[in-house]
């Protein structure tokens, strides 16, 4: 199948290229926005996995609600966006939506920030 035409079948279905690769149980990381990851905000979201350097054969990316269970407190997890569920933990960073990161160069500055302490608290 076209890749392009691939990734408008996947995108439309609400799927990502990663999810459909590797389920949120055999992932070390986990990634959930609020929102559809569109083109633009895969791309947002690579360049995110290359500075983090987190393997993307590794991660699960994931849109809409916020599971919040034992299955994934062993995982570090990125959440974009709002989710009125989310609790504070550890292995958890709650982040500006990726759209606001993709419009707002301060946001991004910010969540950039965010994430190495983050990372680095690991």
């Amino acid at each position: 199948m076209n890749n392009d035409l691939q990734r408008y079948c996947l995108q439309t279905m609400g799927i990502t290229q990663w999810s459909k690769r590797l389920s949120q149980k055999n992932a070390d990381y986990v990634i959930f926005s609020d929102t559809p990851i569109d083109i633009e905000k895969e791309k947002l979201l690579e360049r995110i996995l290359q500075a983090l350097k987190w393997p993307k054969e590794k991660v699960a990316i994931h849109y809409g609600a916020l599971p919040i269970d034992a299955e994934i407190e062993n995982q570090k997890i990125l959440c974009f966006g709002t989710f009125e569920n989310f609790t504070p933990h550890n292995n958890r960073i709650l982040l500006p939506s990726l759209h606001d990161l993709l419009q707002n160069q301060d946001a991004k500055k910010q969540a950039w920030k965010l994430m190495q302490t983050f990372v680095q608290g690991s």
